[in-house]
């Protein structure tokens, strides 16, 4: 989703609904955000999750 926000925001296109001129970069920023917090998390994240 953060590429997909990224590249609307690049072509000035608005797949998603936009409130404000950088909602799709604010958008972007937040899903990298949200992968650099999770990433070294999921190890332990696994262990309560079943794999299927």
């Amino acid at each position: 989703m953060g590429i997909r926000f990224l590249a609307g925001f690049l072509a000035d296109a608005t797949f998603f609904k936009v409130h404000h001129e950088n909602h799709n970069l604010d958008r972007c920023r937040t899903r990298f955000n949200l992968v650099e917090f999770i990433g070294p998390q999921e190890a332990a994240m696994n262990k309560h999750v079943e794999i299927i």
